[in-house]
């Protein structure tokens, strides 16, 4: 983790030093080549540091709605059993009234049987003014007095049946309902720990959305940082097709005319080819040729039109790759998406783009002739060649410019 810190911090130090580079709107037409290479390099830099931040924000934007989820299933977790509590809760506390108005009602009832068994007790020992001993013993013959002794006797022990009965009822009653009330107490702490884990869950949350929105505002950011460096970094490729338009002058092609004293020519064989019959006449006069040799090319694929045109040779690792006609290097360097770059300015307004290579051997203003090898493409991802024919800074379709037979 400290050298991703300290990745992230040389990366800033950079785009800090690198802000200082103003942001071209319309520059003059005089601007020269090699400070545009300069200023693409320098947002190239800037986006690749953006494209970083952009990344990393989307990686902790995911991370942080996973947690966001979890939470959110957590909190739903806690609602449903803090739901379950209150049902269960109010059914306990349902109980618990019913249980409280059974053993009143049970109270009630051994209290009037207590005062009715105590009223006959007193009634049994008062044998002047008693009515249950006195009648039994007011029988005029042996069965009446036994009868009444018997009745007597069952009314004492009945009552004294339900009086325990009634007792243990009541003991019953309220054992349940001390049961009961542990029970409720318990819910209702339940509950209450519940509650406490929801609200911070809740705070939880909110913490975290208040993260995901400043990451996200600062992702879009990121994006709106990344659009105008795009826009500045495609004013400044549009800046180096103008630059190619200004320097076909007729001083730029005396300059290619003049033979250069201080390089020796090309010593491989150059074979021209035959141009299809389709081939506009600009081809015959330029006579350009294949950037690859035919040994080195596995497949070559024209795509896009008049406005993307380009074509994407496939090459053996290490294919060196040739100027297609003598010219004067106007660019060298990269661009996002092309990787590095070489564009070539020739005679008659036509330019050249060899891009996605893995080396390049010439200098910016550098007079290369026809056939000379400018870069390699060593292997890889990059084992396709980007090549490009422009006139006057716009695309052509290349295949017609070259020859059919190679």
């Amino acid at each position: 983790m400290p050298f991703r810190r300290l990745r992230e911090t040389f990366c800033l130090i950079a785009l800090l030093l690198l802000s200082s580079v103003p942001l071209p709107g319309a520059p003059a037409r005089t601007a020269d080549t090699e400070e545009l290479q300069n200023e693409i390099a320098a947002i190239n830099l800037q986006l690749d540091y953006l494209k970083l931040k952009v990344s990393d924000s989307q990686k902790k934007t995911r991370s942080l709605e996973a947690r966001i989820k979890e939470k959110q299933a957590e909190v739903a977790q806690l609602k449903s059993q803090v739901e379950q509590l209150t049902s269960s809760q109010a059914e306990t506390t349902a109980q618990i009234a019913q249980l409280e108005e059974e053993s009143k009602t049970g109270r009630e009832q051994l209290k009037a049987l207590l005062a009715r068994f105590r009223a006959r007790l007193v009634q049994l020992h008062k044998i002047r003014q008693g009515t249950l001993l006195s009648s039994v013993f007011s029988a005029r013959d042996l069965n009446s007095f036994l009868n009444r002794y018997h009745m007597v006797k069952y009314l004492l022990q009945s009552d004294s049946e339900l009086i325990e009965d009634l007792k243990k009822r009541d003991r019953q009653q309220r054992a349940l309902a001390a049961e009961l009330q542990k029970k409720h107490l318990h819910l209702e702490a339940g509950k209450l720990e519940l509650d406490e884990k929801q609200k911070k869950l809740n705070r939880d949350n909110s913490a975290l959305n208040a993260m995901l929105s400043t990451i996200l505002l600062e992702k879009k950011l990121f994006l709106t940082r990344e659009k105008e460096l795009a826009g500045a970094r495609e004013r400044l490729e549009n800046e180096i097709s103008r630059a190619e338009r200004s320097l076909q002058t007729p001083e730029f092609e005396e300059e290619l005319k003049q033979p250069v004293a201080a390089r020796p020519a090309p010593t491989r064989a150059i074979a021209e080819g035959r141009l299809s019959s389709s081939a506009p006449e600009a081809a015959k006069i330029m006579k350009f040729i294949w950037p690859v040799e035919k040994s080195a090319r596995l497949s070559a694929q024209q795509s896009g039109d008049e406005n993307s045109a380009a074509l994407q040779i496939k090459v053996n690792p290490g294919t060196e790759i040739m100027t297609a006609a003598k010219g004067k290097v106007l660019y060298k360097g990269t661009i996002s998406g092309l990787g590095d770059v070489i564009i070539i300015g020739h005679q008659r307004g036509f330019s050249t783009v060899y891009a996605r290579l893995d080396n390049i051997w010439v200098g910016l203003n550098q007079i290369v002739e026809k056939g000379e090898t400018i870069g390699q493409i060593a292997g890889g991802r990059n084992q396709a060649l980007h090549f490009e024919i422009r006139f006057g800074g716009k695309k052509q379709l290349p295949l017609p410019y070259l020859p059919a037979d190679l």
